[in-house]
């Protein structure tokens, strides 16, 4: 699952309103690469090429090439579902405690930051376990997340 938290919205606001009226047709993801392989050099680590490709108009000539419904796009960019959904995110992740991005929570564990590949993978292997012995004393597999994760997790932020 994927949530916005918008650290720095002078720049970074407009695209976030921008991939939730994309998704609103169905082209989230679509969007979201787009405006990567935009404004972004990701062979250099990644690296910004010009915040203005992440401007309202860059925004437009994106959803205009991969020809989504132009009227559609605009008004959902402009409306409160964007808005409220993406601000909703925002809250609620802050709540959680994310004060920046990347953040990840695998299994309701929290990763903070931009981490190597054994950090994910010490606590996937961990998570494996849980499941593994939880599945070994009982729970059936297809209820572990719930029971494990959603019912023991955090009741309220």
């Amino acid at each position: 699952m994927f949530k916005h938290f918008v650290v720095h919205p002078q720049i970074a606001m407009t695209p976030a309103l921008a991939t939730c009226a994309a998704g609103q047709q169905g082209k989230f993801w679509e969007f979201e690469h787009a405006v990567w392989g935009s404004a972004w050099d990701l062979q250099a680590g990644p690296r910004m090429k010009d915040a203005q490709l992440l401007n309202e108009d860059n925004m437009v000539k994106i959803a205009t090439d991969m020809k989504l419904n132009m009227d559609k796009f605009k008004s959902d960019m402009k409306g409160d579902k964007c808005k409220n959904d993406v601000n909703g995110s925002m809250a609620t992740l802050s709540k959680l405690g994310v004060r920046g991005t990347p953040a990840f929570f695998i299994n309701g564990r929290y990763l903070s930051g931009a981490q190597p590949i054994d950090a994910f993978k010490s606590v996937i292997d961990e998570e494996i376990k849980k499941a593994d012995d939880a599945i070994k004393g009982g729970t059936k597999p297809s209820d572990y997340y719930q029971t494990a994760v959603v019912e023991k997790g955090k009741k309220s932020l």
